[in-house]
């Protein structure tokens, strides 16, 4: 048997990215903070910083401007929105209704939305993020292929009135999406004897007969 062992140089290496990463990952966690405290628009690199217990120059060391900073919490929102979507599709003790997988979705992107509004705008549509950017456009693809699979698994089943799953998972995205949205701006005055959870559940039930 072979035995290996590090270099003083290796460990150290590791040892540097690993701190690199946790400081990272503080930055990040700070800018969400803030974010959520402020809104985009008011949110700056030196408030972060102060958060992190650096200075504002120190960020560029993890993230080289704002845009890519915020790039990366549109990016962080997407994953997070992947991880809660999953959690609420685990099996549950008695079977769901048919549509009702597709309905929880919507849910959880609507909740998403009302807990992390200003990182929730920042992962649509803002001119603060560079929208081209690889790990975005590849975060927003995970988001779109979990959503399709859950509305085609449910088509499987007789939901959908026949209509082609990718049209039904673009209609499914866009009625979450308008509901958070209209939640964020007009929240005051959307009617308060119908929640969001209501809402949905009537659209997956309405979609799913002919």
């Amino acid at each position: 048997m072979v035995h290996t062992s590090l270099m003083p140089d290796d460990v150290a290496h590791r040892a540097d990215t690993a701190t690199r990463s946790g400081a990272r990952e503080r930055v990040l966690r700070a800018a969400i903070d803030e974010l959520t405290e402020v809104g985009s628009e008011r949110a700056s690199l030196r408030s972060i910083a102060r958060r992190v217990g650096i200075t504002h120059q120190g960020i560029a060391h993890y993230f080289p401007d704002r845009t890519s900073l915020f790039t990366e919490i549109a990016v962080n929102g997407f994953e997070e929105l992947v991880r809660r979507s999953r959690r609420a599709l685990e099996p549950a003790e008695v079977p769901m209704p048919i549509g009702t997988p597709v309905a929880a979705l919507g849910q959880v992107y609507v909740e998403f939305a009302r807990d992390r509004p200003a990182q929730f705008g920042l992962m649509f549509g803002s001119g603060l993020v560079d929208r081209h950017a690889e790990a975005l456009t590849d975060a927003r693809q995970r988001m779109w292929k979990l959503l399709l699979a859950v509305v085609s698994a449910e088509c499987e089943k007789g939901w959908g009135a026949g209509v082609e799953p990718r049209i039904l998972a673009v209609a499914c995205w866009g009625s979450a999406h308008g509901l958070a949205t209209l939640e964020r701006v007009e929240g005051d005055a959307l009617p308060r004897s119908t929640g969001s959870e209501d809402v949905l559940q009537l659209i997956t039930h309405a979609v799913g007969h002919r």
